[in-house]
C-alpha cells in the first residue's frame, strides 16, 4: 500500500481513495488481459506450432509488467495430455487473482455504492472462478484454459467475462468520482500538462461523434497513473471492444481489444499515414475465424516527433473510433450485395471520407438497399443473385458508396428517412438505367459493325455485278469475316451480361436479331466472289445497285435509331423519343423499299438472265440482302416496343 493511502486510510476519509483505487484497478484490466492473452497464446503454440512463437513483448510493457522471463513462456510451453505444462502459470494464476482482487476493491468502497452495482456478487464469482489448487505445479487443464477465456455467455461464466463485467462498473464509477470534464471526457488526478492531450483525443472525436447518430458510446475517462495519461474509451455496447490509451512524453500505446478480428484490421488500416507499430495477440479457438467466442488484442505504439505531432496523432486516433461502431453489422449488411473484401473496402472508404457506415445501419441497412433495388429495378431480380454480378463489380461499388454519402449527409442534415429512402432509390434507378445504357452501348457497337458489312457487300455486289474477277472483292470477303467475329464477341458480351441481370431478357436476343443481319451480310460478301465469275449483270446492275444502296441506307437508319435509344432510356425528353421513332419508322420505310425494289429486280432477271448460274447467283445475292433489310427492320421494331411499349414483346 501507498504512503497516499496509508495515510488517507488512517485519517477516515475513504472516499478519497477511490481514484487511487480505480487507477490500480484499470492496471489490473490491462495486466489480466495480457495474462489471458499470454496463457492462450502458449496453448496455440503448443497446439498448432509456429516457426517463430508468438511473441508478446510488447503487450506485456503495455500492460506494466516487467518480468521479461514471462516473454519465452509460448516457447517452452508443452503438452501432458488433457492439460499444457506452462513455465510460470501458478505465477500466472496468482496474478490473474490478485488483480481480480484489484478490480473489485474499489466497487466495493461506500463511495461508489450505486443502485444498480451488487459488489457481493462479483465477489461471489470470484471466489467461485479462482478457487486455490485450480492451478498447480504448472500444470494447465486444456478444458479450464478454454473455460476461462471464453467470452461467450451462453457457454456459462467464466473469468474473461468476470474481467469484462469489472472493466464496465469500473467505467461507470469513473464518471461518477471525476471532479471535471474536458469537453466532454471524464477527467481527475490529471497534471496540467495532460490537459492538451486530453483535448487534443477529444477535438477528434467529438468532430465525428455526430456520425453514431442514436447508438451509445463513445464515453470517455481520463486520469494520471504514475507517469502515464491514461485516456479510456468505451466505443459502442459490446463488453470486449474496449480502447486504452497511455501517453507517456511524446510515446503513445494503444491497446484495443475486439471479439472480430475483421475489425481489428480496420482500425489498424485506418492509421497508415502514421508510422505506427502493430502487434496483436488473441485468442485462436478452432473455427476462430468464423466465430465470435474469442477476442483479438491489438497494441500500437507510436513515437511522436513533438507535442504537435502528438496531438495529431491523439487527434485522429479519437476521430476513427466512431467508425467501430456497428461495423460488423454494417460489414454483413454489406456483404449482401458485394464480396467481403469489397465489403470491407467500402467501410474504410466511408471512414476515410468522414461519412461512416451508422447511418446506413440506423436506416436498416440491407433491407433499405434492397427495397431500393426492388423499386428501382426495371424487372425482378433473380432471387440470390449479388448485385454486383448484376451492374458489374466497379459500377456497384460506386453505387454502394453514393448510398453511404447519402444517409450520412442526409440523416446528419436532419432530413426525414422518407426522403432519404427515395434518394436511394433514385440512385439505384440511376444505376439501372446505367446499366441498360451499358447494353444500349453494345448494341450501338455491334450496328458499327453491321453498317461496315453493309458498305462491304454493296462495294463487293457492285464490283461483282459490273466486271468480272475484281481483286477488290477477295480483301472484302477476309475483312468481313473480321467483322463478323467481331459482332458475335459483342452477342456473347451482351448475352453474359444480361444473363446476370434479369430473368426475362431482352439485349440478348435484341443483338442475335442484328446478328442475323450481320451473318447475312458476310453470306452477300461470299455471294459477290461466285457472282464475280459470272457474265456481267448489264441492264440489272442499275436495279441490283439500287438493293445495295437501301442495304447501306438501313444500316445506317439502325445506327441512329439505337443511338436515339440510348437518350431516350437515359432522360426520356419528348424530342429524343420522337427522334427515335422517326428513325424507326425509316428503317421500316427502308424495309418496304427493299420489298418493292426485290420484286423489281426479279421481274429483271426472269427476262436478262445469261444462264443458270447467274440468275441462281444473282437470286440468292439479292434474297440475303432482302433478308438482312427485313431482319434490320424487325430489330428496330423490337427496340421500340421495349422501350415505348414494354408489356408488348411479353403479350
Amino acid at each position: 500500500m501507498s504512503e497516499k493511502i496509508e495515510i488517507l486510510d488512517e485519517l477516515g476519509e475513504t472516499s478519497l481513495l477511490l481514484p487511487e483505487q480505480v487507477n490500480r484497478a484499470l492496471g489490473a484490466n490491462d495486466r489480466i488481459k495480457y495474462v489471458m492473452t499470454l496463457l492462450q497464446a502458449a496453448a496455440s503454440q503448443v497446439d498448432a506450432p509456429a516457426a517463430t512463437p508468438p511473441d508478446l513483448s510488447i503487450e506485456r510493457i503495455a500492460a506494466g509488467v516487467t518480468e521479461s522471463t514471462f516473454d519465452r513462456i509460448p516457447a517452452e510451453s508443452r503438452r501432458d495430455g488433457e492439460a499444457y505444462r506452462i513455465p510460470h502459470a501458478d505465477v500466472l494464476y496468482a496474478e490473474m487473482r490478485d488483480c481480480l482482487e484489484a478490480m473489485l476493491l474499489p466497487l466495493q468502497q461506500p463511495a461508489a455504492a450505486a443502485p444498480t452495482l451488487d459488489p457481493s456478487a462479483f465477489a461471489e464469482r470470484l471466489l467461485r472462478l479462482t478457487p486455490d489448487g485450480a492451478i498447480a505445479d504448472d500444470v494447465v487443464p486444456v478444458a479450464w484454459l478454454a473455460r476461462c477465456t471464453s467470452a461467450e455467455r451462453s457457454a456459462g461464466d467464466s473469468i474473461h467475462l468476470l474481467v469484462m463485467d469489472l472493466h464496465r462498473a469500473l467505467n461507470q464509477l469513473q464518471t461518477t468520482i471525476a471532479p471535471e470534464q474536458i469537453d466532454g471526457a471524464a477527467v481527475y488526478n490529471v497534471i496540467e500538462t495532460d490537459r492538451p492531450r486530453i483535448a487534443a483525443f477529444m477535438s477528434g472525436l467529438n468532430a465525428t461523434a455526430p456520425l453514431k447518430f442514436d447508438h451509445p458510446g463513445l464515453d470517455t475517462t481520463a486520469t494520471r497513473s504514475g507517469e502515464a495519461l491514461l485516456i479510456q474509451n468505451d466505443i459502442g455496447t459490446t463488453d470486449a471492444h474496449v480502447l486504452v490509451v497511455r501517453v507517456v512524453g511524446t510515446a503513445v500505446s494503444v491497446t484495443y481489444t475486439d471479439v472480430h478480428a475483421p475489425r481489428a484490421d480496420f482500425f489498424e488500416s485506418l492509421f497508415e499515414r502514421f508510422t505506427a507499430r502493430w502487434t496483436r495477440a488473441g485468442e485462436r479457438a478452432p473455427g476462430w475465424a468464423s466465430t465470435e467466442e474469442s477476442y483479438v488484442l491489438l497494441t500500437g505504439q507510436y513515437e511522436a516527433t513533438d507535442l504537435a505531432d502528438l496531438d495529431r496523432f491523439l487527434t485522429f486516433l479519437g476521430s476513427r473510433l466512431v467508425f467501430l461502431i456497428d461495423w460488423n453489422r454494417a460489414r454483413r449488411a454489406l456483404g449482401d450485395f458485394v464480396r467481403n473484401r469489397d465489403a470491407i473496402d467500402l467501410l474504410t472508404w466511408g471512414a476515410n471520407q468522414d461519412f461512416g457506415h451508422r447511418a446506413l445501419v440506423q436506416l436498416g441497412a440491407s433491407e433499405l438497399i434492397s427495397n431500393a433495388i426492388d423499386q428501382a429495378a426495371p424487372e425482378p431480380l433473380p432471387y440470390g443473385r449479388r448485385l454486383d454480378a448484376i451492374l458489374g463489380r466497379e459500377a456497384t461499388i460506386d453505387c454502394l458508396r453514393s448510398v453511404l454519402r447519402i444517409t450520412s449527409e442526409q440523416l446528419r442534415a436532419g432530413r426525414s428517412e422518407r426522403l432519404i429512402r427515395d434518394e436511394v432509390r433514385s440512385e439505384l434507378a440511376r444505376r439501372f438505367r446505367s446499366f441498360e445504357e451499358r447494353l444500349l452501348g453494345i448494341a450501338a457497337e455491334h450496328a458499327m459493325i453491321v453498317g461496315d458489312l453493309a458498305a462491304a457487300a454493296r462495294a463487293s455486289v457492285v464490283a461483282a455485278a459490273s466486271r468480272a474477277d475484281d481483286p477488290r472483292v477477295a480483301g472484302l470477303t477476309r475483312r468481313a469475316s473480321v467483322w463478323e467475329r467481331q459482332a458475335d464477341e459483342l452477342v456473347v458480351e451482351a448475352r453474359r451480361a444480361e444473363s446476370q441481370a434479369s430473368s426475362t431478357r431482352f439485349f440478348g436476343p435484341l443483338l442475335s436479331m442484328q446478328d442475323d443481319v450481320a451473318d447475312t451480310l458476310e453470306d452477300v460478301v461470299f455471294l459477290a466472289t461466285l457472282l464475280a465469275s459470272t457474265e456481267p449483270a448489264g441492264t440489272m446492275e442499275q436495279s441490283l445497285r439500287g438493293i445495295a444502296d437501301l442495304l447501306v441506307r438501313g444500316s445506317r437508319a439502325l445506327v441512329t435509331c439505337i443511338a436515339t435509344a440510348e437518350a431516350v432510356k437515359r432522360d426520356g425528353a419528348d424530342q429524343d423519343t420522337r427522334d427515335f421513332l422517326e428513325a424507326v419508322d425509316q428503317v421500316v420505310t427502308i424495309e418496304h423499299e427493299g420489298d418493292a425494289a426485290n420484286r423489281e429486280f426479279v421481274a429483271l432477271l426472269a427476262v436478262h438472265a445469261s444462264d443458270f448460274r447467274q440468275q441462281h447467283i444473282l437470286d440468292q445475292v439479292t434474297s440475303a440482302m432482302e433478308a438482312s433489310i427485313d431482319a434490320m427492320a424487325h430489330t428496330a421494331l423490337a427496340l421500340r416496343d421495349h422501350l415505348i411499349d414494354p408489356g408488348r414483346g411479353e403479350r
